[in-house]
């Protein structure tokens, strides 16, 4: 960018800003029972049965989907939800930087640096408890799987 004006060049010259911005989709889950319905001799194979929208109601943090949409199958079953219905939360994530250099004699510049991590400061939580046995089915815990919104600027000569 210029202006043909050293001055207004000297102020307005010289930027540059980066971004890298990731927004993917969640993990994909099955909901398992975690007892031997079926009677086979081995727990967690067992899937639960499916009896109503488990994306109807509001998500929150101690009940992310549904809980009342899936059943314990009958005994001698496996269940009928399908592999990996479920998907657990979004990712979404701005890391963004804004850099200013300032020529000052020759060669020799002054660099300003302001850097952001996670910038929209969108919390990332794990995937559901999924076992349809357990007291926290439905349920996505407390455990952040990113780190808070991250600021620091810096600032070094370059000779």
């Amino acid at each position: 960018f210029s202006t043909n004006n050293r001055f207004v060049d000297y102020v307005v010259g010289n930027w540059q800003i980066n971004n890298i911005f990731t927004w993917r989709n969640g993990q994909n889950y099955t909901i398992k029972d975690g007892n031997d319905i079926a009677n086979i001799g081995q727990t967690g194979y067992e899937w639960a049965n499916q009896v109503g929208d488990p994306h109807s109601g509001s998500k929150t943090q101690a009940r992310w989907f549904n809980t009342a949409a899936f059943a314990v199958p009958a005994q001698y079953t496996f269940g009928n939800v399908g592999r990996n219905s479920m998907q657990s939360q979004r990712w979404i994530n701005l890391d963004t930087s804004i850099i200013r250099s300032f020529p000052f004699w020759r060669e020799k510049r002054i660099e300003f640096r302001a850097e952001s991590f996670n910038l929209l400061n969108h919390p990332i939580f794990g995937a559901p408890t999924h076992d349809i046995s357990s007291n926290t089915f439905g349920a996505i815990g407390t455990n952040q799987a990113n780190s808070n919104r991250q600021l620091q600027m810096s600032g070094k000569i370059i000779f």
